[in-house]
């Protein structure tokens, strides 16, 4: 519990840190602006990833194929639009990391490892294409 009180306050310090030596760099205004966009296209994200993400579940179930990689890929990009809404350099970074297709393949095989551990000692199997 200590430990994740220290990274909380850590990361804390971390984007005040990025958001003084970017306002700093380019103006406030700017950096105001690029907060309000970042937030815009997270929002978008979200919208849009939730929507993408029924077609693809609905389209792989007609198929007779469990949508365990729509589903994954749906989360990954709610979670990047989720990032981009939070206020933060860092979370921004990786919201948009999640927003990219060839980012989201790259740990997509990371998600499935970490789930496969998660669900070992259970009666669940987690097929991965």
């Amino acid at each position: 519990m200590r430990n994740l009180f220290l990274a909380i306050v850590a990361y804390g310090i971390i984007e005040i840190s990025l958001y003084l030596a970017i306002g700093k760099a380019i103006g406030i205004l700017p950096t105001l602006a690029i907060i309000v966009v970042t937030s815009l296209i997270g929002v978008l994200a979200v919208r849009t990833a939730g929507i993408r993400t029924l077609t693809k579940i609905q389209q792989d179930i007609a198929r007779g194929i469990m949508p365990g990689v729509a589903l994954i890929e749906g989360l990954m990009s709610l979670l990047g639009g989720i990032l981009l809404i939070l206020p933060g350099v860092v979370t921004d970074v990786l919201g948009l990391l999640l927003l990219f297709p060839l980012t989201r393949k790259l740990c997509r095989p990371l998600i499935f490892a970490w789930l496969r551990r998660k669900t070992k000692n259970r009666q669940m199997i987690i097929i991965q294409k």
